[in-house]
């Protein structure tokens, strides 16, 4: 049991601040006042989970409390913790954009590919069973897809893109202009402007 598992309750609670801060990189100084909050002299996460489970009520009015107290500081904390998970995924992209191996240079390009197939694919059942005057029966067996089929697919598929076209964007001369959370974290944090 982590950080991790307090904040995913937390915002199971509805406190979206305390438990996007708790999980991230400042989760011990967060837990330690979410602890404090609780009235708990030791700050570890399995007693924080622990108060919580035995008094809910009073859980959520005290944390709410701790929310609202400390929003600026959560918000910040929220910030820098969005930013190094980016930063992971940006890292991982150049690293495998810099790869000798052909597959893992290639996967998010193939991966888009397969998924414009299949979103043909689909397409073109609908619109034959429409042709046929069945698209009733196509639309129905449709719904029997999970969303998450389509969901997970066309995340990754929307990432890559967007990082791909930036890329190449970049290397035709335009200027790279920094995300409304770069001039957030330079503004907050300090750094080259």
């Amino acid at each position: 049991m982590n950080w991790a598992d307090v904040g995913k309750r937390l915002l199971g609670m509805g406190l979206p601040l305390l438990g996007t801060a708790i999980a991230g990189p400042g989760g011990a100084a967060v837990g330690g006042m979410v602890a404090s909050a609780l009235g708990l002299a030791e700050s570890e996460p399995q007693a924080v989970l622990a108060a919580i489970d035995g008094d809910a009520a009073a859980a959520m009015t005290a944390l709410s409390r701790v929310e609202e107290d400390h929003h600026f500081e959560l918000e910040r904390l929220s910030i820098v913790s969005a930013t190094e998970d980016m930063r992971t995924v940006n890292g991982t992209m150049q690293t495998e954009t810099r790869s000798e191996d052909t597959w893992s240079r290639r996967w998010r390009p193939f991966w888009g590919f397969c998924s414009a197939l299949a979103w043909s694919a689909m397409a073109c059942a609908i619109a034959y069973g429409i042709a046929r005057g069945t698209s009733a029966d196509v639309i129905a067996e449709l719904r029997n897809v999970p969303e998450t089929f389509w969901l997970i697919p066309l995340t990754i598929l929307g990432v890559a893109s967007y990082h791909r076209g930036r890329k190449q964007r970049i290397e035709a001369g335009e200027q790279s202009t920094p995300s409304v959370l770069d001039r957030l974290s330079r503004r907050w944090f300090g750094g080259a402007k």
